[in-house]
């Protein structure tokens, strides 16, 4: 994958984290425990949504890391 491409997805995914982030912090202040089901299962999804994210970023920046690294030794 070429490194601006790579750049444009680390954005994509920090943009995202951001956004799930405070859709998460804006339903934790509405008292999750008083909220119907289906804002609970909004609230869940989201936080699964938002751990898949954090993941992809890890990889994402191992695989950019790596790249650096094998490129330094050449």
């Amino acid at each position: 994958m070429k490194p601006q491409r790579l750049l444009n997805i680390l954005s994509v995914v920090w943009v995202l984290i951001i956004g799930i982030d405070g859709v998460l912090a804006a339903l934790r202040a509405g008292y999750v425990r008083r909220m119907k089901n289906p804002f609970r299962a909004l609230y869940g999804g989201l936080g699964y949504g938002k751990m898949v994210m954090m993941i992809v970023l890890a990889v994402i920046n191992i695989f950019m890391l790596s790249r650096d690294l094998h490129r330094d030794r050449a």
